[in-house]
């Protein structure tokens, strides 16, 4: 018999973006018999909105100023919520889109 096997059903709803329920259940005298129930969601938080709002006032100032890249990530570190920095890219890769941004706009 197959008792411990467990079986997974997964609904998606796309009329709500992308909202996602799973159920595990597992099969016991030929009843499924509900082991956990999740929902997964992709909207936005607030901290990826704090994020994005950052993000572009980095890529805003890159453009206007000629600040060291250093200078514009300590700059959006300070002004933004503690809650949110943690979700924030990392100071490479925030530095690696700054120098893209302005050798895009020397090239136009």
């Amino acid at each position: 018999m197959n008792n411990n096997k467990n079986y997974y059903q997964c609904y998606v709803y796309k009329f709500l973006k992308n909202y996602k329920k799973c159920a595990i259940t597992v099969l016991e005298e030929q009843n499924h018999v509900l082991k956990k129930f999740t929902s997964h969601n992709h909207a936005y938080e607030v901290f990826h909105i704090d994020v994005i709002h950052a993000l572009n006032n980095i890529k805003k100032k890159a453009l206007q100023t000629h600040k060291k890249p250093a200078q514009l990530i300590q700059d959006a570190a300070v002004n933004m919520p503690k809650e949110s920095f943690s979700y924030m890219p990392n100071n490479d890769a925030l530095y690696k889109q700054i120098l893209y941004i302005r050798n895009k706009n020397l090239l136009s």
